[in-house]
């Protein structure tokens, strides 16, 4: 029986352009173009295929994490209200949600990032 590939090693069709003397360079060599060019990107970046299969969150840790997040957008709030929208009045609680050591900072700033890009900035 085949095991089943790691989708993040499936090859899928793209499109570059690249100048004519590369295409013309690619196409004398034996190897596929496609196979050039990945050497090419792990030998100058150091890049390798990832070796591990993404982990599925558990139920536990994704309850866990939601209830952190709204602890911490129940404190902005609550700050917001008693004392105000000035930055200085929930810095605290910025820090808290995105600092360093926060167990939600990389889902943080996935988010922006996602919203970034949909707002096309």
């Amino acid at each position: 029986m085949r095991t089943k590939l790691d989708p993040r090693l499936l090859k899928i069709p793209t499109c570059h352009k690249l100048p004519q003397w590369v295409v013309d360079w690619m196409r004398e060599q034996p190897e596929a173009g496609a196979v050039l060019i990945e050497d090419a990107l792990m030998a100058h970046y150091g890049i390798k295929p990832p070796t591990e299969k993404p982990t599925k969150p558990t139920t536990e840790q994704v309850t866990r994490e939601r209830d952190l997040a709204l602890v911490l957008i129940a404190k902005w709030c609550l700050n917001v209200n008693v004392e105000g929208t000035a930055f200085d009045n929930w810095e605290d609680h910025y820090k808290d949600a995105i600092g360093d050591g926060s167990p939600l900072k990389d889902l943080l700033v996935d988010a922006i990032n996602k919203e970034l890009k949909r707002r096309g900035e």
